[in-house]
């Protein structure tokens, strides 16, 4: 069953996968002992799979002796759900690196300071790590920074000054915004010069000229 539930979350296939009729012929005819497990076998498995794996998560990271680098970023579903993603990475201690998708954990409101540093304080707590925190990276809206220092306030080890990273991707995203906005393009004559410019660019950055 564990190969079973790993590929049926691999492959973000639904519980329901199993009660198709072709589907059930199919592996039939493959093998035709086979037994197809309900929507709520598959839910309740996939549920214990994560508890597993988190229980080992959790294992590893607390006996690291590393300090950790932290990353965390919110996103909002179709249905209008908000989520935040926690990720961390690290040298173990054979000196290989990591890097792990602690949580994905719904939000509680607004994406507000509070909001944000009371999840990543409970995620980290959760797995026992809230002492190893090396740096935090996150885009640059403006709730993060005072999410910075929200977590400031309920960790007195952490620096929101200097333990707080914007990502690079987001600052080169939004300045290439205003530089667009500031050559105000008008006609796709102007953007394929604009994009023959660039290759250019990229082409000698990846082949300078000695």
């Amino acid at each position: 069953m564990t190969a079973t539930v790993d590929w049926i979350v691999k492959k973000y296939l639904p519980f329901s996968f199993f009660d198709d009729e072709d589907t059930q012929e199919y592996f039939r005819s493959i093998c035709p002992s086979t037994i197809f497990p309900k929507r709520s076998t598959l839910r309740r498995k996939v549920k214990e799979r994560f508890e597993e794996l988190q229980s080992n998560v959790k294992n590893r990271l607390q006996q690291y002796s590393c300090k950790m680098s932290f990353t965390i970023d919110g996103w909002t579903s179709i249905a209008g759900r908000s989520y935040y993603g926690v990720t961390i990475h690290c040298i173990d201690n054979e000196w290989k690196y990591r890097s792990v998708v602690l949580d994905f954990i719904p939000s509680r409101g607004r994406h507000t300071e509070l909001d944000i540093a009371t999840i990543f304080h409970e995620c980290l707590l959760e797995y026992g790590i809230i002492d190893k925190i090396q740096g935090i990276t996150v885009d640059n809206a403006t709730a993060n920074t005072k999410f910075m220092c929200e977590l400031g306030k309920q960790l007195l080890h952490f620096d929101s000054d200097n333990q707080h990273f914007r990502c690079f991707a987001h600052i080169l995203n939004l300045g290439v915004q205003d530089l667009l906005k500031t050559l105000a393009l008008h006609s796709e004559t102007d953007n394929k010069e604009l994009l023959t410019h660039v290759q250019v660019l990229q082409n000698y950055a990846v082949f300078p000229v000695k």
